[in-house]
């Protein structure tokens, strides 16, 4: 006996390898990742103090 050619599925084990390695390379890919846009800063200046932060380094304030 031993590990012979002989299989009960030959065309199985085949198609989940092939499947196994799909997935791995395609899980990274359909990974969600969320950005968003928005920042809350407190700044002691107030109003004035924060739209000229904000346009200084190209930001705009759209306040509270």
């Amino acid at each position: 006996m031993g590990w012979g050619g002989r299989c009960c599925c030959p065309g199985r084990l085949d198609l989940l390898c092939v499947l196994a390695l799909l997935g791995g390379c395609l899980l990274p890919v359909c990974r969600t990742r969320v950005y968003t846009n928005h920042w809350a800063v407190k700044i002691a200046g107030g109003f004035p103090e924060a739209n000229r932060i904000a346009s200084k380094y190209g930001f705009i304030n759209i306040g509270q």
